[in-house]
């Protein structure tokens, strides 16, 4: 098997997975977001704020709780890579140590 072939082959491998970490993190953070705003409008409805600025504090912690959702989900979703995936594959023992990393690997001078 062909570098190009190994490298086009881990990708394909990859993207479902990829697919579906998107997905998952996608929620997370539609989640969080609705969550934390409806948390801010039963906090008033509850009447223990009754100033305006509790909008734009809601707004804000909804805001850095995406932020860090995001944050988090590219972190992650980096490691689907198909360099990561090939080392995996490897240390579970599917392959001998090398044998996928190697070819991914720019050639020597």
């Amino acid at each position: 098997m062909t570098a190009p072939a190994t490298h086009g082959a881990l990708r394909r491998l990859a993207r479902p997975l990829q697919k579906q970490s998107g997905a998952g993190w996608l929620a997370l953070l539609l989640g969080s977001v609705s969550l934390l705003l409806g948390a801010a409008a039963w906090v008033v409805r509850l009447g223990w704020l009754s100033a305006p600025y509790w909008v734009l504090l809601a707004w804000v912690v909804a805001l850095v709780a995406a932020a860090a959702v995001i944050y988090i989900g590219s972190t992650v979703h980096a490691r689907l890579s198909a360099g990561r995936l090939a080392r995996r594959l490897e240390d579970l023992g599917a392959w001998r140590r090398g044998t996928l990393t190697a070819l991914l690997d720019a050639p020597a001078s």
